[in-house]
C-alpha cells in the first residue's frame, strides 16, 4: 500500500478549506447529513430510480399491496412494477366478504367470477384503489389494476399454505394479465 505522504494533496497540517487531505478527514469524517436533508436527497433518488425501471424491493411492493387489501372486498393483491415505468395490480375478491356485500346492495351474483364483472363492484374496487393511491407518492402509485374472476388458494398454488402470496407463482400464472395491463395503456 502507498505511503499517503507521498501524495501530493497530501498533508498532516493542511488548512481546513485548502482542498489538500488530512489524516484528520479520514479518521473523522464529517457528520451526516440533517434529517431533512437526507430525507429529501433518499426521495430524490428514489424518484429517479423509479422513473428509470428499475426493480422494486418486495418489502415496498407489500406495503402496498397492504393498503389495497385494508379495504374488506379485495382478498388478494399483486403490485408489480419490476424495470417498468409504472405499477400496476392484479386483484382478487375475499370470497367470506365479497358475496355478502353484495347481496347487502341487492346484487345477485352466483359466483365470485360473476361478482368480479359486476360494475358495481369493479367501481367499489376502484375506490379501493383511489384510496390506496391517496396515501402514497405519485411515482408509488398503481396507474392500472385488474380484478381477477378467481380466488387465490394454497390448492391453486398463489398462496402458501399460512396464507403468503407466491410472488413468482403469480407471476408466471398471470404474465398475460400484467403484460396486457403495461400495453393497453400505451
Amino acid at each position: 500500500m502507498a505511503d499517503p505522504s507521498e501524495n501530493e494533496n497530501y498533508s498532516e497540517s493542511a488548512a481546513p478549506g485548502s482542498g489538500a487531505m488530512r489524516l484528520d478527514d479520514f479518521l473523522n469524517p464529517p457528520p451526516p447529513l440533517p434529517s431533512a436533508a437526507r430525507l429529501a436527497f433518499e426521495a430524490e433518488v428514489d424518484r429517479i430510480a423509479r422513473t428509470r425501471g428499475l426493480p422494486r424491493p418486495a418489502a415496498e411492493l407489500a406495503a402496498f399491496e397492504n393498503l389495497l387489501v385494508a379495504h374488506p372486498l379485495i382478498g388478494q393483491a399483486l403490485v408489480y412494477g419490476d424495470r417498468r415505468p409504472y405499477l400496476v395490480a392484479i386483484l382478487t375478491l375475499d370470497s367470506g366478504v365479497a358475496p355478502a356485500w353484495a347481496k347487502a346492495r341487492g346484487i345477485e351474483a352466483a359466483s365470485l367470477a360473476e361478482l368480479a364483472t359486476n360494475a358495481v363492484v369493479r367501481a367499489e374496487v376502484e375506490r379501493a384503489v383511489a384510496a390506496a393511491n391517496a396515501r402514497l407518492a405519485r411515482v408509488q402509485q398503481v396507474k392500472y389494476w385488474e380484478l381477477l374472476p378467481v380466488e387465490w388458494t394454497a390448492e391453486s398454488e398463489e398462496l402458501t399454505p399460512t396464507f403468503k402470496l407466491k410472488r413468482r407463482v403469480v407471476h408466471a400464472k398471470y404474465a398475460d394479465v400484467i403484460d396486457g395491463l403495461y400495453t393497453s395503456a400505451s
